[in-house]
């Protein structure tokens, strides 16, 4: 039987914030018994969580070894950051070209409530959640597809990870996200789909450059690859030969 749900989401969301804190360091093994004490949990939620949470990428489980907080490598840095200026981006794009008064309004209580935690003076990005997550989810709810929203939820939650770590590399620190966060919410009011998808694309990769090795280079370079023009011309020829021979098998 399962735990009740509210001690399972409080478990998730503890575990998640441990991890992404760098309380649980990674490559750490989870002791479930000690860590279920220590949160006054029982360990069923816990391992709910655990279960959860490698479904996001952040927990690795092994039926030898047990659980282990995934390992942060250059290569994941890659990974996540490709998929998450592929997403995100276009998610943005379709929600402003889907504009309407809702989105707008939902646009707005989202940048006042990250204002506001701009205001605190953050020292790590931490401090600036959940305003921050809602913000840039606001930015692409109006996207029309569940199944994007939840991509770019589980990727901003790994790349919340990196940017923890890479924090005291920020370039222009608090000041410069906040003007380009409010950059983002003033183009997206605008309907500025393409400059303002530059702009996120630019916003979300600055841990790129914090870890240097020319990561920033070789997810450019990979980018480069991608030619959405492909996937739209196969649409078309499908269309074509669907019109002038009925329907063909799969």
């Amino acid at each position: 039987m399962s735990p009740p749900r509210s001690r399972t989401i409080w478990a998730e969301d503890r575990l998640r914030h441990a991890i992404v804190s760098g309380e649980l360091a990674p490559g750490e093994r989870v002791l479930i018994e000690p860590l279920a004490q220590a949160w006054d949990l029982s360990a069923t939620p816990l391992r709910e969580a655990l279960r959860t949470l490698a479904g996001e990428g952040l927990v690795v489980l092994d039926a030898q070894r047990g659980a282990r907080i995934a390992p942060v490598s250059e290569q994941e840095l890659t990974e996540v950051y490709e998929l998450r200026l592929i997403v995100e981006p276009l998610a943005f794009r379709l929600s402003v070209l889907a504009s309407d008064e809702a989105w707008v309004d939902r646009l707005d209580v989202a940048w006042a409530a990250l204002q506001t935690a701009h205001a605190a003076r953050p020292s790590s990005p931490l401090d600036l959640e959940p305003a921050h997550t809602e913000f840039h989810f606001a930015l692409v709810a109006n996207c029309g597809s569940d199944a994007l929203l939840r991509l770019v939820s589980v990727l901003a939650t790994q790349a919340l990870r990196f940017r923890t770590l890479a924090a005291h590399a920020r370039p222009g620190g608090n000041r410069r996200s906040l003007a380009e966060h409010r950059r983002l919410h003033d183009l997206a009011r605008r309907g500025e789909a393409d400059d303002g998808a530059q702009l996120l694309a630019e916003h979300l990769s600055w841990p790129l450059i914090a870890f240097g090795g020319g990561v920033l280079e070789r997810v450019a370079e990979r980018l480069a690859a991608l030619d959405p023009s492909l996937a739209v011309a196969g649409l078309e020829s499908l269309a074509v030969r669907s019109g002038s021979r009925g329907r063909s098998p799969a």
